[in-house]
C-alpha cells in the first residue's frame, strides 16, 4: 500500500520562476491496484511519479509503503522495491545484452558481479514468462535487445520487474506506450494488465489518453495544476466515457483549452 499524506513540490523555490507541480496532494494507493493519472502537459502527472519514485522529494507531506516513511529515502534505496518503466523503450533494457542477460540482470535485481550464468531451469522459466506475451521472444533469447522492436522492448521491461527476487511491490509507467504506433501500444497494454494482474503489483500509470485510463486498470485520477480535480473508480470508472471526462475536467478547470492534450 502506498500512501501520500498533503505532498507538496515547487520548483525554483523563493525566486520569480517558482512553479508548484504539486500541490498538497493526499491519495492512497491499494496493494495490487492499477491507477491511471492523467492530465494535460504540466499538470504534475510526472512530478507526481518521480515523489514517489525518489526521483524528486516533496518540499512538505511525506509518503509511506506499506506503512514505511520513505519520504526521504533516495531512487537508489528506493528502487528495490520500485521499478520504473519510462515512454523510451531503450531505458528499460540494456542494449548491448541480449533477451536472455537482460532478464537475469532483473532476477539478480541489479547485483552485476554475480554474472551472467544461466541454469537449465531459469532459461526454461524466461522461454516460459516470454511464451505468454505472446510476440515470439521465446524463441529469441539469444538476441541482443537493440534488434528488438520498440513494443518488444517495452514488453521485456514490464516483465522484468516481475521476475526480481522479491518481486517490484510497486510499479511506476511513465506513459510507456506513447512512443508506440497505436496496434503495438495496444498489444502492449494488453501484456501490462496481464502481467501486473498475475503479479498483483500496485501500478501508478502515467498517460495523456483517456481512452487507455478508461479501459484498462480500477481507477483514473485527473490532475489539474497540482491539485487532484477527479477520482474515478468502480462502477463510476466502467460507466465513464471519454466525453463525461472531457466534461468533468472543464467544469474542474474552468477551461476548455487543454482538451487537445488529452485525447
Amino acid at each position: 500500500m502506498l500512501q501520500m499524506t498533503n505532498a507538496s513540490k515547487t520548483f525554483n523555490r523563493g525566486t520569480a520562476l517558482a512553479t508548484t507541480a504539486v500541490k498538497n496532494v493526499t491519495l492512497r494507493f491499494d496493494h495490487g491496484s492499477w491507477t491511471n493519472l492523467v492530465g494535460p502537459n504540466g499538470s504534475g502527472k510526472t512530478t507526481c511519479l518521480k515523489l514517489i519514485s525518489g526521483e524528486h522529494r516533496p518540499d512538505t507531506g511525506t509518503i509511506e509503503i506499506d506503512g514505511q516513511d520513505v519520504t526521504n529515502w533516495s531512487l537508489t534505496r528506493r528502487a528495490s522495491f520500485v521499478a520504473q518503466v519510462f515512454q523510451d523503450p531503450s531505458m528499460g533494457t540494456a542494449s548491448s545484452l541480449t533477451i536472455e542477460e537482460n532478464l537475469v540482470v532483473a532476477t539478480l535485481s541489479g547485483h552485476w558481479a554475480l554474472g551472467f550464468g544461466v541454469s537449465r531451469q531459469k532459461r526454461d522459466l524466461f522461454r516460459h514468462r516470454l511464451a505468454t506475451l505472446g510476440l515470439g521472444l521465446e524463441n529469441r533469447l539469444s538476441e541482443r535487445v537493440d534488434l528488438l522492436s520498440g513494443g518488444e522492448r517495452q514488453a521485456i521491461s514490464v516483465l522484468m520487474p516481475m521476475l526480481r527476487n522479491p518481486p517490484a511491490q510497486l510499479l511506476l509507467l511513465d506513459e510507456h506506450v506513447s512512443s508506440l504506433a497505436p496496434d503495438l501500444a495496444a498489444k502492449v497494454l494488453d501484456i501490462t494488465q496481464k502481467l501486473v494482474a498475475e503479479a498483483r503489483v500496485t501500478t501508478i500509470a502515467v498517460t495523456h489518453r483517456i481512452s487507455d485510463a478508461l479501459k484498462y486498470g480500477d481507477r483514473l485520477l485527473m490532475i489539474h495544476r497540482g491539485t487532484i480535480v477527479m477520482d474515478l473508480r468502480g462502477e463510476d470508472k466502467r460507466r465513464a466515457t471519454v466525453e463525461d471526462v472531457l466534461s468533468r475536467f472543464d467544469d474542474a478547470s474552468g477551461q476548455e483549452g487543454f482538451r487537445d492534450g488529452l485525447l
